[in-house]
């Protein structure tokens, strides 16, 4: 007798594929809604006298987005001190330039990229 090979068919989780789908969209929603929000805090503490309250609530709002996207400890403070002096930052019309949703985007597309 001669021996068959056996193929059977793939079987995919239907949970599984479920969960891949979310993890794509939270990849890349996270992120650039993280630079909305700074954005949006950079242009609600603008004024004379917002600066040092802008750079405390752009500090707090950077350390929430850093605990929400697990971007480890070590590189929290790469990303709560350009915000707490981006939201802090006395330069006029830099409100009208949405940045740190630009350097979302730009960093989803780089690991997209990546990968």
């Amino acid at each position: 007798m001669t021996e068959q090979e056996i193929i059977e068919p793939e079987v995919i989780d239907p949970v599984e594929e479920h969960m891949e789908k979310k993890s794509t969209f939270r990849a890349v929603t996270l992120p650039i809604l993280s630079g909305l929000v700074i954005d949006f805090l950079d242009v609600a503490t603008f004024g004379p006298y917002a600066g040092p309250i802008g750079g405390l609530i752009g500090a707090l709002a950077a350390i929430l987005i850093c605990y929400v996207n697990k971007v480890p400890k070590a590189f929290w403070s790469l990303i709560v001190i350009p915000a707490a002096i981006y939201c802090a930052s006395p330069i006029p019309h830099h409100a009208m330039i949405p940045i740190a949703t630009i350097i979302a985007i730009l960093t989803v597309f780089k690991t997209a990229g990546d990968q």
